[in-house]
């Protein structure tokens, strides 16, 4: 189906960027980026917190359960013509931008179903409730209605306009919420989480059409589609391993563990995620379109590579090793937070696997920006059989702690990743995490000695606090200070 004002042969306007116009937008980007998460990061936290005491430990695990069945299905969401769009280096034309935004709205109803399906499934065979399937056709119903935004949002990415696409973003973060607490204290359990879903795909989808506006169109070009795809398959089937490794495997573990189980492992890992938001989720957002335009340029990539690892790690080791330790206070000091004591060495794991995160995900999306997808796809294939085969057995051998404990070990494959993309890029690897992991080691080692003291009071913890900041920022200015200057300089003056 075409529409009327259909054009199949026009390319969208878009601007031609220099490498130094380049840098500079993405640092910009970058610090927009670094802002925005700033303040979705206390909204976050405050969400978090709130929910942790309003809601119980069986209520995170049917969301996690939820968000796994969600997150599976968008294999099909996509098919990696997204991803495809921003990795190509010519301007997409209208032909390809309303294929892709039909093929998407068909994706999206068929994932809506889907969904839908299997979350009644689920509550037939006992393993779900009913507020649960609620949940999860609110999560689908999300679908065919963000896909209304990707287009706009792509077009924002190829131009570096990151400072506006922050802005839908903060809009939907608020929306969320502030909704989910409302409805989680006035007792709507996972009903609250529903609501707020869906609320936030409609904000979502009006703001962003409101900042980038596009010919929107129902059309199909198998030729587009086809050229699309020769990139877009290899994303797709990148993307498909991960939600097989991670997500499939979350739904299977929810028919041999409690809900309660599942609410410890979605907490301790929803827990150690904040850091990885703040840092990794906010540069990765900046470095795929980016390190996609300075694919011709080795040179300046493997600065950017360099300098994505240095300041990710400085912001996540920190707060992650942070995070380790001083939520065991904090589970003596709010009292109805004591139900997630028994999930603290799950936390504990999550944050190292987490750390190790913020290495591989820049790495790996280094492959995918300058076409090396097969290599990408290869590694994927790597962590899917390990999680498969080492996770059931650690859940034998250590219960729910064992999901945990599978991710920190398959995490120590990050070498294999250093070295494949060193290959392809020569860029310098341990200068750039060594000073931040030492710090970050020894500030944990601390805080943990001390642990009887910061569980006294919430001042105690907000000192403990305040001296591990000082420990880490002393050992990093001792070991790393000229290296600090460097990098801090070189992005002042855009080099």
């Amino acid at each position: 189906m075409v529409s009327a004002n259909y054009q199949p042969d026009l390319d969208i306007e878009e601007t031609q960027l220099s490498n130094e116009e380049i840098k500079k937008r993405s640092l910009t980007g970058a610090f927009s980026y670094l802002f925005r998460s700033i303040f979705l990061q206390i909204i976050g936290l405050i969400s978090y917190f709130l929910l942790a005491a309003f809601l119980k430990k069986e209520d995170f695990g049917v969301y996690g359960i939820v968000i796994a069945i969600s997150s599976f299905f968008t294999i099909i969401s996509d098919i990696g013509l997204g991803a495809s769009l921003i990795q190509k280096k010519e301007s997409p034309t209208i032909r390809e931008l309303r294929t892709v935004f039909t093929i998407q709205q068909i994706l999206g109803w068929t994932v809506c179903l889907l969904i839908i399906g299997t979350a009644i499934i689920m509550h037939d065979s006992g393993r779900l409730e009913m507020g649960g399937v609620w949940l999860a056709s609110a999560f689908a119903l999300s679908f065919p209605i963000v896909s209304f935004k990707t287009i706009s949002s792509i077009l924002l990415e190829r131009d570096l306009e990151f400072g506006k696409l922050a802005i839908p973003v903060i809009v939907e973060a608020i929306v969320f919420n502030v909704v989910v607490i409302f409805f989680a204290w006035r007792g709507a359990g996972v009903g609250s989480w529903a609501i707020a879903v869906i609320l936030r795909a409609i904000i979502g989808v009006i703001v962003m059409l409101g900042i980038k506006r596009w010919s929107m169109g129902f059309a199909f070009s198998k030729e587009a589609f086809g050229n699309l795809m020769k990139v877009g398959a290899k994303f797709q089937i990148n993307d498909m391993l991960a939600k097989l490794k991670d997500e499939l495997f979350t739904i299977i573990t929810a028919f041999f563990l409690s809900k309660g189980d599942l609410g410890y492992i979605q907490w301790a890992n929803q827990t150690s995620r904040f850091p990885y938001k703040f840092s990794v989720e906010s540069v990765m957002a900046v470095t795929f379109p980016t390190f996609s335009r300075l694919q011709h340029d080795n040179h300046a990539l493997k600065r950017a590579i360099e300098k994505t690892l240095f300041f990710t790690t400085l912001a996540a080791f920190p707060l992650l090793a942070g995070f380790a330790v001083m939520f065991i206070p904090l589970t003596h000091l709010v009292p109805k937070y004591g139900q997630w004591q028994p999930a603290l060495l799950t936390l504990t794991l999550f944050c190292i696997s987490t750390a190790i995160s913020t290495i591989s995900t820049p790495l790996t999306n280094t492959l995918n920006a300058i076409g090396q997808i097969n290599t990408s796809l290869k590694l994927m294939v790597m962590w899917t059989i390990l999680q498969w085969t080492l996770t059931p057995i650690l859940i034998l051998k250590f219960g729910f702690n064992g999901v945990a404990l599978s991710s920190a070990l398959i995490s120590l494959t990050v070498f294999i990743v250093v070295h494949v993309v060193q290959q392809k890029v020569s860029f310098q690897f341990i200068d750039q995490i060594w000073r931040q992991t030492l710090a970050s080691v020894v500030m944990a080692f601390v805080l943990y000695y001390f642990v009887s003291v910061w569980n006294q009071s919430f001042i105690h913890l907000g000192l403990g606090v305040v001296l591990g900041g000082i420990i880490f920022l002393s050992l990093m200015i001792v070991t790393g200070f000229e290296k600090m200057k460097r990098e801090i300089v070189s992005i002042i003056q855009k080099k």
